[in-house]
């Protein structure tokens, strides 16, 4: 049970925002007129957009990666352009609008799920990271949805996403999708730290390190 609960804080902590910045920011109410109709266009589920919600971002991770820079404010003035951007294939677009969706406390998570998920096959891995750690949460005990989620993590991880390697670090310490492998967890914590000490997906990672030092210090004594 307690390893339940670990799983689920560290997976909430990821899906406020891979990158942490929208953790600074004031929440927003979810109803809003410059919302409305993207809201009732995400209501209506379009098939373009929710026809994969049930694949693992494994299975369409990315052939190549997203260049563009993750802009926290790019959606906030006009978020149906965002959305017809996503549609258009912007993966960046995707991505920024879920993170917003998230930050107004939709009472439909699905609709950042869809999102994520559409940003992660168009090539922006934190997108992949978070929907993979959505389906940790909801999943925690079902072996199809640990393994998809481990095997994202590492993916992510090795396109160099700092909440990537904070999950796969994570799941190796746990025995979680993977055996249980303290030093190649010691190995890839570290690579959660790309945004510095402050970044929460650096902290988690340290907190992780420190755990497994503490363990390997007790059966060396």
């Amino acid at each position: 049970m307690k390893l339940i609960k670990s799983i689920l804080l560290i997976c909430m902590i990821l899906i406020i925002g891979a990158f942490g910045q929208i953790l600074q920011q004031e929440s927003k109410e979810f109803s809003s007129p410059n919302f409305e109709k993207t809201y009732k266009i995400l209501e209506s589920k379009p098939n373009w957009l929710f026809s994969e919600i049930d694949f693992c971002p494994f299975d369409v991770f990315p052939k190549t990666v997203e260049s563009k820079r993750y802009l926290p404010d790019a959606c906030d003035k006009n978020a149906n352009v965002c959305l017809n951007n996503c549609k258009n294939n912007d993966g960046m677009a995707c991505y920024t609008l879920a993170i917003l969706i998230q930050s107004k406390k939709s009472p439909n998570q699905d609709y950042s799920e869809a999102l994520f998920l559409r940003a992660c096959k168009l090539g922006v891995i934190s997108g992949c990271t978070n929907r993979a750690a959505r389906i940790l949460n909801d999943k925690p005990d079902d072996d199809k949805s640990v393994k998809c989620a481990v095997d994202t993590f590492e993916k992510t991880c090795d396109e160099d996403d700092a909440w990537g390697c904070t999950m796969f670090g994570f799941s190796l310490y746990l025995g979680k999708g993977r055996p249980q492998d303290f030093e190649k967890a010691l190995k890839v914590l570290p690579k959660g730290c790309k945004f510095g000490e402050e970044d929460p997906a650096c902290q988690m990672a340290n907190q992780i390190i420190d755990e497994i030092k503490k363990i390997k210090n007790k059966t060396t004594d």
